[in-house]
């Protein structure tokens, strides 16, 4: 298999993995890096580092939250020989509480970071927004 198709399989895997919270998965989906950073919307959403990503997603586990995801749009890219790419999605979820639906979020966007170690991909870095009512920025189409 190329390395395009095994990036978008890890992609997959990883979105289902991340969608359980399944962090024994997760676990082994994560390059072994103190310094890699994976960051949220949220001001307290920066975690450096493989043990704190875990822990953050083992505390939301806990709390009975799940999800689904259905991916809208992807985009991989390979670069450094095919020992490094970089994945950027978007997304619509739904989150759930201990089964019982409580919020709908359209055009979540995610991006990750992977590198190759061995024969496997592993994550080393990532980003996720939530879409937020309002914009922050007013851009100036200037085309």
């Amino acid at each position: 298999m190329g390395s395009k198709a095994e990036v978008e399989n890890f992609v997959k895997k990883f979105m289902n993995t991340w969608s359980s919270y399944d962090t024994e998965n997760l676990n082994r989906m994560l390059v072994e890096d103190r310094h890699a950073a994976h960051i949220g919307t949220d001001a307290d959403e920066y975690m450096v580092g493989k043990k704190a990503l875990l822990t953050r997603i083992e505390s939301i586990r806990k709390t009975g939250i799940g999800m689904t995801t259905k991916v809208k749009q992807r985009q991989i890219n390979i670069v450094g020989g095919n020992r490094a790419a970089h994945f950027a999605l978007k997304f619509d979820t739904k989150i759930y509480k201990n089964g019982k639906l409580i919020k709908k979020l359209d055009n979540v966007r995610t991006t990750g970071f992977l590198v190759k170690k061995g024969k496997e991909w592993k994550l080393a870095g990532s980003h996720v927004s939530m879409p937020v009512k309002g914009q922050a920025v007013k851009y100036k189409n200037k085309g």
